[in-house]
């Protein structure tokens, strides 16, 4: 029983290593394409308002 809650630590761990690791590179994605999604985002605020005028 001992043995078995080890290997479920270690697998439990291994996860978590696993899903760090995958995390890191879309941290970095994000912190790098954050000004262009900012850029993205003050456009479509921008189409919204436009659409709001017009149908006004």
């Amino acid at each position: 029983m001992t043995a078995l809650s080890q290997l479920a630590m270690n697998a439990i761990q291994l996860a978590m290593l696993a899903a760090i690791i995958c995390m890191i590179p879309g941290w970095l994605w994000m912190k790098k394409s954050n000004k262009v999604l900012a850029e993205r985002n003050r456009l479509a605020q921008h189409r919204l308002e436009l659409m709001a005028t017009r149908y006004d």
